[in-house]
């Protein structure tokens, strides 16, 4: 399982998975729950993220 986010109300999704991306426009403490870290939203992050961090 993997979960993206950028938002406090994304900490209990993240926390729950194995692979947590956290977008570069995350708030701070959102980001030390990330496995990874992906580009921004507005720069595609979510496509960046499967593409280099989940393995299909």
């Amino acid at each position: 399982m993997a979960a993206f986010g950028d938002g406090h109300n994304d900490i209990p999704m993240l926390k729950m998975v194995d692979t947590a991306v956290i977008m570069a426009n995350a708030m701070d403490e959102v980001k030390k729950y990330a496995t990874h870290m992906t580009k921004s939203n507005v720069d595609d992050g979510v496509a960046y993220g499967i593409q280099n961090f989940i393995e299909v």
